[in-house]
């Protein structure tokens, strides 16, 4: 199959390492990766909405940040009638070549605090006061490591000032490579739901995601991912830190089960 890729560039990390984790299985599998204007098999698309430009004789495969359900993830292979759909997390991308892996526990020593462009519940505030709380423990208590590494990351659209306690690592507005560096510093990743959830999965991290909106925490049961809510107390340790031991719904063959597919409906 000869396989081109159209994703968002610039500020979004996930759209970009989805791609590249599936280029590589593809190339592994001895399929070609070609350029937009050349011919071609397939057109993957990666965007929140994607532009879906004039049609092309070549079968179609978007993948973007769509509603979680049962039967409904978002990768969508679209054929002349749009009628395929991969089902589940099964087919979530995450890359088998990270170190980390989604079974094992960490200890939770590496924190990187990433509430979106703007954040506007607060959160980022609410769960370095949190950390403030557990601040005294972190040398002691054997779950969080010899020492911790704690980093947050400040929005370009906070549009507010953030009291960061000291030792505490600030990125303020980090731009597309530079927060790929950052999140590979960290094992764990707190974020508010969206975007950047699905950026940290795809590098393999562990991901503790906030839900914002009545509908986020199903999907996160979809997904087999622990979550808390944005209304929890987050010095709630059980909630805050407990829940961080790994994301069980998801393992790395997501991508190479939508090769298979691919590979599959390629030849009917």
């Amino acid at each position: 199959m000869r396989v081109a890729f159209d994703y968002l560039r610039g500020p979004a990390l996930g759209h970009k390492t989805r791609c590249e984790i599936l280029q590589r299985e593809l190339v592994a599998r001895g399929h070609t990766i070609v350029g937009l204007a050349e011919a071609k098999d397939w057109r993957v698309y990666d965007y929140p909405t994607p532009p879906m430009a004039a049609l092309e004789p070549c079968k179609r495969l978007l993948m973007g940040q769509l509603p979680i359900t049962a039967q409904d993830y978002a990768w969508h292979p679209l054929g002349a009638v749009a009628e395929r759909t991969m089902h589940g997390p099964r087919y979530i991308i995450v890359d088998p070549y990270n170190i980390m892996t989604c079974f094992a526990v960490p200890k939770i020593s590496n924190i990187l605090i990433t509430c979106g462009g703007s954040d506007p519940f607060g959160l980022t505030e609410r769960l370095l006061s949190a950390l403030g709380h557990y601040a005294d423990n972190f040398h002691q208590d054997p779950r969080w490591g010899i020492s911790a590494n704690i980093g947050v990351v400040i929005g370009p659209n906070f549009g507010r000032e953030v009291s960061v306690p000291f030792g505490i690592t600030i990125y303020r507005a980090p731009n597309n490579t530079s927060m790929c560096y950052i999140m590979a510093q960290y094992n764990t990743v707190v974020a508010a739901w969206g975007g950047t959830v699905f950026e940290a999965l795809a590098l393999g991290c562990h991901v503790l995601p906030i839900t914002t909106q009545p509908e986020h925490p199903a999907e996160a049961e979809i997904l087999g991912i622990p979550y808390i809510t944005r209304q929890h107390d987050f010095t709630d340790e059980t909630l805050l830190f407990r829940k961080t031991g790994g994301n069980f719904g998801i393992d790395y063959q997501g991508v190479t089960r939508v090769v298979e597919q691919m590979e599959a409906w390629h030849g009917s």
